[in-house]
């Protein structure tokens, strides 16, 4: 066990040095190399976890990832962790599976997120993901999840754009985040709802499945907490509303909106949706303390032929590079569609390597 931990974090090192030196990405500059990267693999050399850099179900992923998505996303799947294997109530490293993030403000951490969340199969107009929810947390780093949220015949859904092709229950979907942050309580999750309801619905869709009391709230102008901080205060649950426009009756007076239910316009800008290596911002103030990259083009399906490649740590490492040449600020969620094709969380690993 000890020898195949070892393998996996000299292989992850060697990635990063890949990255660095033959793609160059040297975004961080000169201090990435001379003490980033160093003190990163001596961590990851040391550090009681197999787990390079970072989660749950990843720990072969950053290894052999990178060459294999670059050929086929179908052969890059095979080395994520079946769901059924993953990690027990109360198992893995903690922080998210890398001990060094735990001093990390949230903001100085990266995750990797997926884009509409909930679209897992064909029925929905678009499906962007293979896997269903729950197994999307289980495999491959998943840390973030973005749902779409519409009323359903006097009910809150996650649909896309409306409910009248495809809808799923948000009850359903937040008792799956219910059971996720129950089981794994050294993990930290975020939520990005694009919601066209009133705000009191998803307030009692979280409280129905006691989820309000895991909510953090953070304060404008402060510090964020660290994840071991969230972690020990038991608010690991961090969720951000952007408003859509509202399905309900126009006339209907706007309900209050909690301190929980961080408004995503004033705390964070996003990217356009590319896979290329630019960092144009497509919504947000440009001096939000957190940023998303969407890391994805529209349409493209878990067999597109571009979309491993886009997939591989070099490339995810590079447009975040790119955020930081451009904008001085390294995105702190990469949101991609089918995350189980190639390893995209080798690149969001990477990221925190050298932050």
């Amino acid at each position: 066990m000890q020898t195949s931990r070892a393998l996996s974090a000299r292989t992850h090192c060697a990635t990063v040095r890949r990255v660095l030196l033959k793609q160059r990405v040297i975004a961080w500059g000169a201090l990435a190399l001379a003490v980033g990267f160093p003190a990163a693999c001596s961590s990851a050399k040391s550090g009681p976890s197999g787990n390079t850099g970072g989660f749950i179900g990843s720990s072969d992923a950053g290894a052999g990832g990178a060459d294999a998505a670059g050929a086929s996303g179908e052969g890059a799947q095979s080395s994520l962790a079946a769901p059924d294997g993953g990690p027990g109530p109360g198992a893995g490293p903690p922080c998210n599976g890398d001990p060094r993030l735990c001093s990390r403000p949230f903001s100085a951490v990266t995750f990797l997120g997926t884009h509409l969340s909930m679209a897992t199969d064909d029925t929905w107009p678009t499906q962007t993901q293979n896997r269903s929810l729950s197994d999307q947390l289980l495999s491959g780093g998943v840390r973030a999840l973005e749902l779409e949220v519409h009323d359903d015949q006097g009910a809150p859904a996650v649909c896309e754009g409306s409910c009248d092709s495809a809808s799923g229950s948000l009850a359903s979907v937040l008792r799956d985040v219910s059971t996720f942050i129950t089981q794994n309580p050294t993990d930290v999750l975020t939520l990005v709802l694009r919601s066209a309801v009133p705000a009191d619905e998803l307030v009692q869709a979280f409280a129905d499945q006691s989820l309000i009391a895991l909510a953090h709230t953070q304060t404008p102008g402060k510090a964020w907490p660290t994840l071991q901080q969230l972690i020990d205060d038991k608010q690991r649950l961090v969720v951000f509303l952007d408003s859509l426009p509202t399905d309900a009756d126009a006339s209907a007076q706007p309900s209050a909106v909690p301190g929980w239910l961080h408004p995503l316009s004033s705390w964070a800008w996003e990217t356009a949706a590319d896979e290329g290596t630019n960092c144009v911002i497509a919504s947000g103030n440009a001096k939000s303390p957190l940023a998303i990259l969407n890391q994805y083009s529209a349409g493209e399906t878990s067999k597109t032929k571009a979309l491993a490649a886009a997939h591989t740590p070099e490339v995810v490492a590079a447009r975040l590079a790119r955020c930081n040449d451009d904008r001085k600020q390294v995105p702190n969620f990469v949101l991609v569609n089918f995350a189980e094709v190639g390893d995209p969380n080798g690149g969001v690993q990477i990221a925190n390597d050298l932050r």
